[in-house]
């Protein structure tokens, strides 16, 4: 499967969700925390424009909120899992 990241921080019901969600699903992701690291905070204002998380990104496909795109999100799992 291909990369997927979660830029999440302490506090945020959606990011628990979607953290949660995948770990449910058995994905291996990685997340970093926005609040407690720059770095990931630099990326994710250059990915988005803006400070929004929870964001997930698959197979290099960013998606601002969970529980809004959850249906895209779990298409996008799919098709990263048969790539």
């Amino acid at each position: 499967m291909a990369a997927v990241i979660l830029y999440t921080m302490a506090g945020n019901a959606d990011g628990d969700m979607a953290r949660d969600f995948l770990k449910g699903k058995g994905v291996t992701f990685e997340e970093r925390d926005v609040g407690k690291d720059p770095k990931a905070s630099g990326e994710l204002y250059v990915l988005a424009r803006r400070i929004f998380v929870p964001t997930l990104v698959i197979s290099g496909k960013a998606f601002f909120g969970f529980a809004i795109n959850q249906a895209k999100i779990e298409n996008a799992l799919a098709k990263a899992k048969g790539a």
